[in-house]
């Protein structure tokens, strides 16, 4: 008879029990950050912003620094410095009481900000997840903390985003940005929150308040709108479009004897490549067998490799159209008869540039023309040294 009682009370407790406990969310621990040519209070700066960071995806908890760490701090210091492997995070997260330890690396220097993290499961001992990134500034990895936070805490936790529940709780509904733009960065009223990675982008954002979003990738044009979440989740789409980046340049012409200017505009044609338009005309004219008036016009094909540091190299094929003037027989005479000569050349050119203000860069370049066609009933060889000034 005591045994059916016994039954009845958990058939009618237990449900109760079952229905009443939430999913807890994990514990993630973030240990300041290790590396060189960034100062120490800059990396532990961006160790605790990116614990807030982690707490703003509403799918994992940021540790606080509060009594808990201190104390754990002041009986075994060693532990939660200059933290660089697994199992030195494994004895952290077991000292601090986290599910998941983050450990990882900023470092400075060549005009770039790198940052290397590892998500280490304290349980297991395994990395759950990773990320790596080469910045311009500290600053530029504090402004995408949000967006690293959110790629972490997806993949240590398996949720895209997080659950209908959570963002009831909280008052939130969730963002969809969809775009075919892999990598654009998603802002939400100024901040950037999340990148686009397998075509979409997901985020809490509050609901029924007007928000200012906007999705951004160099090389593009951007995506604005101001909008009002009214329903639990919400899709935008924001593809964007290539953006033509102008090229000013100043060329220093041997072997012709002429200085000119030229500007252009580079089309993004794909990842890396782009092809440019040239209209070319003469300033200087340094041989007295040439008139002052050399015209070209000209395309290009550029391709420019992804580099760490701020010189990067790029390589090219070009031919053009040139008009000139020169003397009838390349002698001076009191008549100064001229004549027009068209020629054609198409060469290789290799150059490099140099990025010294946001949007701003010098570059020089040296190009080979193995055939020029029809200068002065000759054919020669020439080879050009460029200065050039881009806008991107």
């Amino acid at each position: 008879m005591r045994t059916l009682r016994v039954l009845a009370l958990l058939l009618l407790v237990g449900p109760c029990l079952l229905f009443g406990q939430e999913t807890r969310t994990p514990l993630v621990a973030v240990l300041d950050l290790t590396g060189t040519r960034v100062s120490a209070e800059e990396r532990r700066n961006v160790s605790i912003r990116l614990a807030k960071a982690v707490s703003d995806t509403y799918m994992a908890e940021g540790m606080e620094r509060g009594d808990k760490w201190r104390t754990a701090l002041s009986e075994n210091a060693g532990a939660l410095q200059n933290c660089s492997d697994a199992g030195c995070a494994q004895k952290a997260g077991k000292l601090l009481g986290a599910d998941v330890v983050i450990i990882g690396a900023l470092t400075g220097g060549y005009g770039k900000a790198t940052i290397d993290l590892r998500a280490v499961d304290v349980a297991s001992g395994r990395d759950v997840s990773t990320y790596s990134h080469a910045f311009g500034s500290v600053n530029d990895v504090i402004n995408q903390l949000r967006a690293i936070a959110l790629q972490l805490v997806q993949d240590l936790t398996g949720q895209k985003h997080p659950g209908t529940d959570v963002l009831e709780r909280e008052g939130l509904a969730l963002l969809r940005v969809v775009s075919s733009t892999e990598g654009a960065l998603v802002s939400i009223n100024g901040l950037i929150t999340a990148a686009i990675a397998g075509g979409e982008a997901w985020r809490a954002v509050p609901i029924s308040r007007e928000i200012r979003l906007s999705v951004k990738k160099d090389g593009y044009y951007s995506y604005a709108r101001t909008l009002t979440i009214r329903e639990q989740e919400t899709t935008v789409q924001a593809d964007l479009k290539r953006r033509q980046v102008h090229v000013a340049t100043l060329d220093g012409v041997f072997g012709g004897g002429s200085m000119g200017s030229v500007r252009a505009s580079l089309w993004p044609l794909a990842d890396r490549w782009f092809v440019s338009a040239a209209l070319g005309f003469t300033i200087v004219c340094l041989d007295p067998l040439l008139a002052n008036l050399p015209v070209s016009v000209g395309t290009g094909l550029y391709f420019f490799p992804e580099s760490p540091s701020p010189v990067h190299l790029y390589a090219g094929l070009q031919g053009s159209m040139n008009v000139i003037r020169i003397l009838d027989g390349r002698i001076w005479t009191d008549t100064g008869d001229f004549l027009s000569r068209a020629f054609f050349n198409l060469g290789l050119f290799l150059g490099a540039e140099y990025a010294f203000a946001p949007h701003w860069c010098i570059a020089s370049e040296i190009s080979f023309f193995p055939l020029l066609l029809q200068v002065a009933q000759e054919e020669e060889s020439w080879i050009q040294l460029s200065i050039l000034v881009r806008l991107l």
